[in-house]
């Protein structure tokens, strides 16, 4: 608004440029106001402001009553102190209010700005409209308002974090070595688990071929084939010998 020639009929900077100056608000509020905002409500309008830290001024300068004095209402003076003509680099400080801000970071943009110094490799240029939307930050321009909103760390709750990742490396390490530990075991029960499966599996082969044995025998001796007993069958497999025989008892 400020920008464009053809609105000073209703809105202008001030004489210093440290505020600026709405001369008509009924038609301000019906020309200008929507081409912003869903409404034509003056009084939103300024309750937007109020929330950027926008405060109107009581006193108004002869320059100004003189640019009103047809006027039934006497123009509204609003001020910012990162709202100044001609100073664009200032813009990104006009930020909606947050219980979260740095008062370091604010005062120090204060007394660079009390002190004319302020630099535009020190700031990003944003600019932010009425509707408390931020546009893209101009090109050619440094980025070091990008930590505007972070906050400085005390030393104690840095000393504070580096103990507890101390502590968590530690139960990590700890977690590790048990997890490795039960790996060994697992692998030794493994191993012992895949040598009874094989003894159990000869056995069963040696359990299932003598069965099959004795069944065969015994199906011959039911046929009425009377073949040799068992005795006789493996004693001629065997060759003699002069030992003496005894009993179990005996040796």
């Amino acid at each position: 608004f400020l920008d464009q020639s053809n609105n000073t009929n209703l809105i202008r900077w001030s004489d210093d440029g440290n505020s600026f100056l709405v001369l008509n608000e009924d038609e301000f509020a019906k020309t200008l106001i929507p081409d912003l905002f869903k409404h034509n409500n003056y009084a939103s309008f300024v309750r937007q402001l109020n929330m950027y830290g926008f405060h109107k001024k009581v006193g108004l300068n002869a320059n100004s009553m003189a640019a009103a004095e047809k006027k039934d209402k006497q123009p509204s003076e609003y001020s910012n102190r990162y709202f100044k003509r001609a100073r664009p680099d200032l813009l990104w400080l006009v930020q909606k209010a947050k219980n979260t801000t740095s008062n370091s970071k604010r005062k120090r943009e204060d007394d660079k700005v009390k002190q004319g110094t302020d630099s535009d490799e020190d700031v990003k240029r944003l600019s932010v409209d009425a509707g408390g939307e931020e546009r893209k930050p101009q090109q050619g321009v440094r980025a070091g308002g990008l930590n505007q909103d972070l906050t400085t760390i005390p030393k104690s709750e840095l000393a504070s974090l580096h103990q507890e990742m101390q502590a968590l490396q530690r139960q990590q390490k700890t977690i590790h070595k048990i997890i490795t530990q039960m790996r060994e075991q697992n692998n030794q029960l493994y191993q012992q688990a895949t040598a009874f499966q094989t003894l159990h599996d000869r056995h069963e082969n040696s359990i299932n071929a003598i069965l099959t044995f004795l069944a065969t025998f015994y199906n011959r001796s039911l046929d009425g084939r009377h073949g040799q007993n068992l005795a006789n069958m493996f004693g001629g497999a065997m060759p003699p010998t002069n030992l003496q025989q005894g009993s179990v008892v005996d040796v």
